[in-house]
Parts: structure tokens; sequence; C-alpha cells
């Protein structure tokens, strides 16, 4: 493994280690309040991490044994968990917004993701003569992929439903009167959602250079930091703007 490839694994790990620690806090808020939507941002935050997992998890890996993940294992690492985290998002979001319309898009977004997980495992496992590189993805690194069709095709299919979702989801909040702690959640949420929308096609698309890939992890890292402080709000954030500190319902309460 070359000196460019370890450096990007060792980031990438250092990204998801940081995720993992904010879903922690997150669940130990969750169960302290009792939330089931805190319960939901947790899994969201956890799984929204998934593209990135088996390079992480396979620079752990190859530190210690010095082997890679097999071809399936990356693929099933780095997919399993994307329709998790919009199912999540999507409970949240309809859970506050449109309550009415919450069971018609779990069960539309359940049924593609049944057919996504489908499509993933027979063509890994039940279809050895496949073209799976061509159908799901082919292997740029040691730690790196970059999928096909289907996949390209899902993901992307998510994201042009989700994004708009979290866009309403910001402006809602930096919408509500005579609150700023809820205004203040929706700017970080938006923040957070930009940062992601630019710093995740670069991470996807480009090969970058060392110092190039720095900065795209310091993105990543800062969007999590943003989601993180608009859903749960804490007390340094609140302290830090002078928000005052008594218990108030928020977008996830």
């Amino acid at each position: 493994m070359d000196q460019s490839t370890q450096l990007a694994g060792l980031l990438i790990l250092i990204s998801v280690c940081f995720v993992i620690i904010l879903s922690v806090f997150v669940l130990h808020i969750a169960i302290k309040r009792k939330n089931k939507l805190l319960y939901a941002f947790c899994l969201f935050m956890l799984f929204l991490n998934t593209p990135w997992i088996p390079s992480a998890f396979g620079y752990l890996y190859w530190l210690i044994t010095g082997k890679i993940f097999a071809y399936q294992i990356y693929i099933l690492l780095g997919t399993m968990g994307i329709p998790i985290a919009f199912l999540t998002w999507f409970y949240i979001y309809t859970s506050l917004l449109h309550p009415h319309w919450k069971k018609y898009v779990l069960i539309s977004i359940g049924i593609y993701s049944i057919i996504f997980y489908v499509y993933v495992f027979y063509f890994l496992f039940f279809a050895p003569g496949a073209p799976i590189d061509y159908l799901i993805g082919i292997k740029k690194t040691e730690l790196d992929i970059e999928y096909r069709v289907f996949v390209l095709i899902y993901i992307a299919s998510l994201l042009i439903i989700g994004a708009p979702t979290f866009l309403h989801f910001a402006i809602a909040s930096i919408r509500t009167k005579d609150d700023p702690k809820i205004q203040w959640r929706g700017r970080f949420i938006l923040i957070s959602l930009i940062l992601f929308m630019i710093g995740a096609p670069i991470d996807a698309l480009f090969t970058p250079d060392p110092i190039f890939l720095v900065g795209i992890r310091i993105i990543l890292l800062l969007t999590a930091l943003f989601f993180y402080m608009g859903f749960v709000m804490p007390d340094w954030v609140k302290k830090l703007l002078k928000l005052e500190m008594e218990e108030h319902p928020t977008p996830t309460s």
C-alpha cells in the first residue's frame, strides 16, 4: 500500500471515529431524554457514514494483519447502511413536518431499499458470471472503490430526493419566529448540508493530492459536527452563542 493510500486511510479512519463518537453522544442524550427521534438521529449520523466505513476499517485491518478486505466485504460495508440512513432521516423529517405522509414515505423508501439489497446480494453471491465490476463497483486502490451503474443510481436518487428535504427542514427552522435556538439549529443544519454537498462529491469523484485530501476530510468532519450541533444543540453551543440554558423542545424532541 503506497503512502498516499495510507494517508487517505488514516484520515478516513479519523473521520469515521469522530462520527462514531458524536453518535455515542447523541445516543446518551436519547437515552436520557427517552426521545425516539434522537434515537433515529443517532442511527442517521452513524449510517450516513457508511460509504467511508470500508476504507476506515479496511485501513485498520491492514495495519493489524497486513491484508485487505475481500471485494464482497468491502461492498457490503460500504452500501448496507445507506438505506438505513435515509430511512431514519425520512422518519425524522416526516415525523416533524409531514406526519400524515410518514407511513407512505417510509413504505416507499423501504420497498426501494429492499430492491437495492436484493440486487446487491444477488450479484455479489449468486451470479458468479456477472460483470459485477461494471454493475456494482470497481476497486481503484486497496481502500477505495468506484461505484457503478445500479449503486450510483440508487445513491444519486436518494440524494436528489433527500437534499430538498434537508433544505426544507433547515429553512423551516430558520424561519421559526421568536426562538433563536431553533433558528440557530436551522443555520447549523443548512451549513452542514452545504458542506456535505461540496465535500462528498469531490471525495467520491476525484483522487486529490495529500494536502487537498486533508482539506476534504476537514470539510466532512465539520459536516458531522454541524449536523450534531443543529439537531442536539449541546449546552456548550448554547453558552457559546449566549442562548438561554433552560430546557426547550428541539427539532428532535
